[in-house]
């Protein structure tokens, strides 16, 4: 018979996770961190928008999306140094840590100078690959992309010593050099956008910026883990080969995600030209920001996950993956559900009426997110049992349906931006939201109609309760001003966090989560 659901946190054995003091830092350190980020964004996008204009603006986020497709030269070399780094950790094996993150930092160095001499070339024949470009813009490619290859770089080698701080749950430390990086980042873009650098300006302040932050990584790395020593001599072709063995299944499923988010922009440019892409990235950025949101409250839970993942414990595995739907949409509900009931108030006010586009894409993709928290930690769970297989396939499944919808009607129908928000909506409510929560919930041994049951209604009421109580607020408070719209967002929140956290949660694991936070904590002593 399987264990309830409502157990609290922490739902781990206790060898497997940190203190729920140390779970509670790391999550509000990777909030604070995300707020800041989004702070910054919120002010910093109409201002790169205006000073670049809207056909710049989407020869960025292009850019951008290629460089992103580019870091997939790591054969997923990045996204198997967490379970090493903590493997070898786990066992007090200085020698392992260090020969798995030196030939990390090699490999990596390597795959990064091929990536550079490919945005040299890309640079050079950027109007050809992608011939709606102006001529202006193609001509600053030549020097915009490999400076963004060498951020990559940069994002390469902190990787490493992100693994090393996180290893050691120092997500504090993490955000604190982050909101540096984003504080110089913001001053820095302001002041080259404000000098009438455009561009070229533009890159230059992101990768210094990049390059501060990497440098404060490794820094602080060095004296949280003071046996690490990243060296050359260090560098084992045996670590390489151990590695691949999850990072090429990683690389593969980061390749189909890539896709997923970044080939929408790539179509709409080839198609359509860059004002299509700087509208569908507008939306396409918030949805981001918000699904980082509700990554946060699994990231924190990835090690132990894979932990109990290693020794089979199915029993805690089905207890996380019961509960941590209701979380997921306690906290992803109020983001989604706001942006179609919200969004084209937010837009107007934000970016000015000649997005009025976006609003469409930004509730189409809100939907496609909504359906796809049915995973849950699904992901992760797998990849700690070592089924590493289906993973690849459901998110190569994903991409490959995703772009054939969205060429299909952005090519053959009109719709444009809006057929490639479809495009994304089908492929995740078919892959992410039914899929994948089959195959898990079969995996651990729960059933998926218990899955569904114990989480389906209170996901749909939560939603439904939102939408009516969302749309009476902006009938109440007419957010046609920012006055107006802080009110009615506000007031939104207020009503949900209290009645939502009773419907997702219940009453008693509300009284718990409300209990573990560090002010009540504190006054109850």
């Amino acid at each position: 018979m399987l264990e309830s659901a409502s157990l609290p946190i922490p739902f781990m054995q206790k060898a497997h996770l940190p203190s729920r003091s140390v779970l509670v830092r790391n999550l509000l350190a990777n909030w604070s961190g995300l707020v800041a980020e989004v702070l910054v964004a919120f002010f910093l996008t109409p201002f790169i928008i205006s000073h670049l204009g809207t056909a710049a603006y989407g020869v960025w986020s292009l850019a951008n999306g290629v460089i992103g497709y580019l870091g997939l030269i790591d054969l997923g070399v990045r996204g198997s140094l967490g379970r090493f780094v903590n493997q070898y950790l786990a066992l007090d094996d200085d020698r392992g840590v260090n020969e798995i993150v030196s030939t990390s930092f090699v490999f990596l160095t390597g795959s990064a100078f091929i990536v550079i001499l490919v945005g040299f070339v890309l640079g050079a024949s950027f109007s050809t690959v992608f011939p709606k470009t102006p001529v202006e813009l193609s001509a600053q490619m030549l020097v915009v992309l490999p400076l963004l290859a060498v951020g990559l770089w940069v994002a390469f080698m902190g990787a490493i010593y992100r693994n090393i701080l996180t290893a050691f749950d120092r997500f504090d430390l993490l955000n604190g050099i982050g909101l540096i990086g984003l504080v110089l980042r913001a001053a820095l873009v302001v002041i080259m956008l404000g000098a009438g650098a455009g561009l070229l300006g533009l890159v230059a302040a992101v990768t210094i910026s990049a390059a501060v932050v990497g440098v404060l990584t490794l820094v602080a790395a060095s004296r949280v883990y003071a046996a690490l020593a990243v060296t050359w001599r260090n560098f084992r072709r045996a670590r390489l080969r151990e590695m691949w063995r999850f990072g090429l299944v990683a690389f593969a499923t980061r390749g189909s995600s890539e896709i997923v988010y970044q080939s929408d922009q790539v179509i709409l440019m080839a198609f359509l030209g860059p004002h299509a892409v700087a509208i569908y990235g507008v939306a396409n950025m918030l949805v981001l920001y918000a699904q980082r949101v509700v990554e946060q409250l699994g990231a924190v839970f990835n090690p132990a996950l894979m932990k109990s993942g290693s020794v089979a414990d199915l029993a805690s595995l089905r207890k996380a993956y019961l509960l941590y739907p209701r979380a997921a949409y306690y906290v992803g509900i109020p983001m989604y559900v706001g942006f179609v009931v919200f969004g084209g108030d937010f837009i107007g006010l934000w970016v000015g009426p000649q997005f009025n586009e976006a609003v469409i894409v930004l509730k189409i993709l809100s939907i496609a997110e909504l359906a796809s928290l049915l995973t849950g930690l699904g992901g992760s769970l797998l990849f700690g049992l070592g089924r590493l297989r289906f993973n690849l396939y459901c998110s190569m499944s994903e991409a490959l349906v995703n772009v054939l919808i969205t060429v299909m009607l952005v090519s053959l129908t009109g719709l444009g931006v809006i057929g490639a928000a479809l495009g994304t909506m089908v492929a995740a409510i078919v892959f992410r939201g039914v899929c994948h929560p089959l195959y898990t919930t079969r995996t651990i041994g729960l059933p998926f109609r218990r899955y569904l049951a114990n989480n389906g209604w209170r996901m749909l009421s939560a939603a439904g309760f939102a939408f009516v109580a969302f749309t009476a607020m902006r009938l109440l408070f007419r957010p046609d001003s920012w006055f107006g719209f802080v009110a009615a967002v506000a007031a939104s929140s207020a009503i949900f966090g209290v009645l939502g956290a009773l419907i997702m949660l219940g009453r008693a694991e509300s009284l718990h989560m409300f209990r573990a936070m560090p002010l009540v904590r504190s006054k109850g002593k």
